[in-house]
């Protein structure tokens, strides 16, 4: 005997095999948490230790899917002010952007993603002799998006921007819209 849940579920898994996005472009939000791992600095002939590397922040993102399996993704976030011990102590933000190719497989509602490509990186010191700082270092991600409906999809990844000297490490949970149109085979809009 099928009970109410099980038909629950087994509804949800049947509507869900056309939910991937389609063709189009993407827009959204991200909330970013990360660990920089951040170097002793002077300041005045005084060396300052890292407070913490850990920090927070959000931004948007935007991007274009080719197909259901790839995508071309870019983000642009800031981070909270990250600090160092000490009185007076030095303080940084860091702001950076990435653009990455982006291949997917996509199972039921879920799609699995990595993303490989390049961030710019933008260091604007405080309370510091330091100048801002820019660079450009390679960027990579793994992550897994959930899609609600073909065209809101939330998605949890992992990230790094790769540098010698202060790697930058993040999670990154994002809310996406695809602007994405469906037709059936019969040529009329699909739901």
């Amino acid at each position: 005997m099928i009970t109410k849940q099980s038909l629950a579920i087994l509804t949800l898994l049947c509507s869900s095999l056309a939910c991937a996005s389609d063709q189009g472009f993407y827009f959204g939000l991200n909330v970013v948490d990360g660990q920089i791992d951040l170097q002793d600095t002077t300041v005045n002939n005084v060396t300052y230790s890292p407070d913490s590397g850990d920090s927070y922040g959000g931004g948007v993102t935007f991007g274009y899917n080719g197909s259901k399996n790839f995508a071309i993704d870019a983000a642009f976030d800031a981070f909270d002010k990250v600090t160092y011990n000490g009185e007076n102590a030095p303080s940084q933000t860091y702001m950076f952007g990435y653009l990455a190719a982006k291949p997917m497989v996509n199972f039921w509602k879920f799609n699995a993603f990595i993303e490989a490509g390049a961030a710019y990186v933008y260091v604007m010191p405080e309370n510091s002799d330091e100048n801002s700082q820019s660079r450009v270092r390679p960027y990579g991600g793994v992550g897994l998006g959930y899609n609600f409906t073909p065209n809101t999809e939330l998605s949890l990844s992992i990230n790094q921007i790769s540098d010698s000297t202060t790697p930058i490490t993040f999670g990154m949970l994002t809310l996406t819209y695809h602007a994405v149109t469906r037709y059936e085979g019969s040529g009329f809009l699909a739901d």
